[in-house]
């Protein structure tokens, strides 16, 4: 997967030594990491480039002291900071140390998903961007899709109102049954 998208090499580098490594670095200086990870998809609020194969770590590509983002008030990157500071980021990189794990597990689950589902795009995520998802209603039917295109990866922090409003009108337009 990451010599077919170079942009994931930081799983391989998330899961390296059981994920001690990047633990290492996401917790050395946390205001940093926190900095560096939540940007808006503002040209402005551009500092650096994500992880690539050619990187020697994950924030490498970033300044060591990053301007301020406006993605976040002070109150909200505070917050996460200090919660980082308490808990980690152990639990987060977990997900990368358990990728095999967790696809050996799901190798034979349906290839169909019939339940409803939404997927909200962002058309400004360099990661996981919109294009990933073309295909996806062979798998999963009854999908419904709404894209935010003045939005990141942090579609949530850039745009809450409007995420917020797809999400409660998919929500009310659901037909729930209840089974007895």
């Amino acid at each position: 997967m990451q010599k077919k998208n170079p942009r994931f090499t930081y799983q391989v580098y998330f899961s390296k030594d059981d994920g001690l490594i990047a633990q290492k670095e996401l917790e050395e200086d946390i205001p940093r990491t926190i900095g560096c990870l939540f940007r808006t998809s503002q040209p402005d609020d551009k500092i650096g480039n994500f992880m690539d194969e050619n990187s020697s770590s994950f924030l490498s590509n970033f300044p060591k002291t990053p301007p301020r983002s406006k993605l976040l008030t002070d109150e909200e990157f505070d917050a996460y900071v200090e919660n980082f500071k308490k808990n980690g980021f152990r639990g987060g990189l977990n997900y990368y140390k358990t990728s095999h794990t967790n696809w050996l597990e799901e190798e034979n689950l349906p290839t169909l998903i019939q339940n409803d589902a939404l997927m909200i795009t962002a058309g400004q995520d360099k990661i996981l961007t919109p294009n990933m998802t073309l295909g996806m209603e062979k798998l999963v039917p009854k999908l419904k899709r709404a894209h935010i295109e003045e939005a990141s990866h942090w579609v949530q922090h850039e745009q809450t109102d409007l995420l917020n409003t797809i999400l409660l009108d998919w929500l009310n337009s659901l037909q729930l049954t209840s089974k007895l």
